[in-house]
């Protein structure tokens, strides 16, 4: 994820975007993904409406999604360190259980400029590292398990962050990734498809693809026709 200008302000456009929408959606004016507003019960409070609202999305969107997502359950991890790259600004391995958490990504610092609690997320227990894919600061064999969701089409490199990824894993672990393909774009430049997935992750053992679908976020959104959502692990 070697960002350039162009890239890395379209990135932040559509983060910024997404956190006004948050607050929107929040305060029960406008639909977002169409996803129901939350009810009072069901609200973050404390923090004031920026933190609150994206701190709700969390807790009642992302931490469902990553799950439905990636196939798995919320105890798919106990006990192992786990690292989730392109995690972008949430901490989205909050939903699984008794796990270390790590997330990767070359915008950390300015997620957190742009208004996202990482300070709190990280109190609670995530830890965020602002590195590109393509050159992580892990020592070898650091992670139990890697995953990725709707992510590893935004890296420049994708032979390259598949080699850091096969050298941050320790031998035998973890592989989970949801893996968006389609045409290319500004901020997604890979237009990924089996072969290309394959050729490059061939060295994990027991790799297959456990689901091929047009459909994400817990059913919420619908992919093109040219488009689709392959999960590939061996796990």
């Amino acid at each position: 994820m070697f960002f350039s200008q162009g890239k890395k302000k379209a990135e932040l456009k559509f983060w910024k975007a997404e956190l006004r929408r948050y607050m929107q959606w929040y305060l029960g004016k406008e639909p977002l993904y169409g996803f129901p507003f939350p009810v009072s019960e069901e609200k973050v409070t404390g923090y004031g409406l920026r933190i609150d609202a994206a701190m709700t999305w969390l807790k009642l969107f992302q931490e469902k999604k990553y799950p439905s997502d990636l196939k798995l359950n919320s105890d798919a991890f106990v006990g192992l360190k786990v690292l989730d790259v392109g995690c972008g600004p949430f901490p989205n391995l909050f939903a699984f259980s008794h796990c270390e958490r790590h997330g990767l990504d070359p915008l950390i610092d300015l997620y957190r400029k742009t208004g996202y609690p990482l300070d709190i997320w990280q109190k609670q227990g995530f830890y965020y590292h602002s590195s590109p894919a393509e050159k992580m600061t892990f020592p070898e064999a650091y992670f139990d398990a890697i995953v990725s969701v709707n992510a590893i089409d935004h890296v420049d490199n994708f032979k390259r962050t598949a080699e850091e990824i096969r050298r941050v894993l320790k031998k035998g672990g973890i592989i989970r990734m949801h893996v968006h393909y389609h045409k290319r774009t500004q901020t997604e430049p890979l237009q990924l498809n089996d072969k290309v997935f394959l050729n490059h992750y061939n060295w994990v053992v027991g790799l297959k693809k456990i689901v091929e679908d047009n459909k994400k976020d817990i059913g919420y959104y619908t992919a093109p026709s040219d488009e689709k959502f392959v999960v590939w692990g061996n796990y």
